[in-house]
């Protein structure tokens, strides 16, 4: 039996989870008048340096073959970010596939991270209507089902290296890093 990408996260709680936000924009500034030019080719992603708490012996076996079966970049998982969490109820939204302002069924915040389809979004302004988001919407939205609670990500793993270290006290500490994969 074969592995079916994503694959879900172990369940493991994390001491740092580090999301950073990373823009396609060129930037070029002339070093004698300091005119600058700007150009923005659209597109965006997430990426994370994640370090889990101390694992037992057995947490960490869960966890090597969970990044065994990933088989370096090859693969693909979900995973959320374990702070960011909110209580609104479930609401639809509208876009298209590159589009960088949804309309939603009711009022979303800004800073507010919401998922659909397992790709991880935030909303940069307050409203229902033409909210805007990054990065641009990965597919056609109609109506969509819009996750607000733990929203998910679809990830893959930044490098084909995957380190197993093991502490002198017998703990397994993992730290690795991963970009958005759509």
């Amino acid at each position: 039996m074969s592995l079916t990408y994503p694959l879900s996260f172990p369940s493991v709680k994390f001491t740092s989870f580090n999301l950073r936000f990373i823009k396609s924009v060129a930037f070029v500034e002339s070093p004698f008048t300091y005119n600058q030019q700007v150009h923005d080719f659209g597109g965006g992603r997430w990426e994370a340096s994640v370090t889990t708490e101390p694992l037992s012996y057995t947490q960490a076996r869960a966890l090597e073959a969970f990044f065994i079966g990933l088989e370096g970049r090859k693969g693909t998982f979900t995973l959320s970010h374990p702070l960011h969490t909110t209580t609104m109820s479930a609401t639809t939204a509208t876009g298209s596939k590159g589009d960088t302002d949804l309309t939603f069924s009711q009022e979303v915040s800004a800073g507010t991270y919401f998922s659909i389809a397992n790709s991880l979004y935030m909303a940069t302004e307050t409203g229902t209507t033409d909210v805007n988001i990054q990065p641009p919407l990965r597919a056609n939205a109609s109506s969509a089902s819009v996750d607000f609670t733990q929203p998910p990500g679809t990830w893959r793993l930044a490098s084909n290296e995957v380190e197993f270290p093991v502490s002198s006290d017998n703990y397994y500490i993992y730290n690795f890093a991963c970009v958005e994969a759509f």
